[in-house]
């Protein structure tokens, strides 16, 4: 027997997987949009199969992994990698690690392996640039709170070209 859960709008959704689910996911998606003043998103391929695998308990948590993924997502497609962990437990696999004392490399090494970890079979794609996204921006952001706020010397420290570094901090929106 399908379970069912009374969303806001007081209508008793079926949720299991399949295309219920993705329609729900979809009116979340673009209320969450026009909410939050983002432009419109749609949910990729490897979005919707991370979607369809997941049994959802309520209508709750499927809109705060939505949300979630859209206020992540830099791009116009929200893809699997943009979905946060399920599970309190997803988090507590790093709590054995000492990441002061570990080198960023292997930091990024465990990270991404348990992000594949989490993904399984579902495909991805973007996720290149969803990873130089979330390294770049505190990069910079620590760079710069280092520096004094001096971008001559941040972007010295950096290797990178002032506008460069201008350019960045635009794009994050850490002007």
């Amino acid at each position: 027997m399908p379970r069912y859960q009374v969303c806001e709008e007081g209508k008793m959704l079926p949720w299991g997987k399949g295309a219920e689910v993705l329609r729900r996911a979809e009116e979340i998606l673009s209320s969450c949009c026009e909410m939050l003043s983002l432009p419109p998103k749609a949910i990729s391929k490897s979005g919707r199969e991370w979607i369809r695998k997941i049994s959802w308990e309520d209508d709750a948590e499927m809109r705060r992994a939505i949300f979630y993924a859209a206020l992540v997502s830099p791009s116009e497609s929200i893809e699997a990698v943009h979905f946060p962990p399920r599970r309190w437990k997803d988090g507590e696999i790093f709590a054995e690690f000492d990441f002061k004392r570990m080198a960023i490399d292997r930091i990024m090494e465990e990270k991404i392996s348990h992000f594949f970890e989490r993904l399984g079979k579902v495909s991805a794609t973007g996720l290149y640039r969803t990873v130089i996204r979330q390294v770049e921006r505190p990069l910079i952001e620590e760079c710069l709170k280092w520096s004094g706020g001096n971008q001559m010397k941040a972007a010295q420290v950096l290797g990178i070209n002032r506008n460069t570094l201008r350019k960045k901090m635009k794009e994050f929106g850490l002007e």
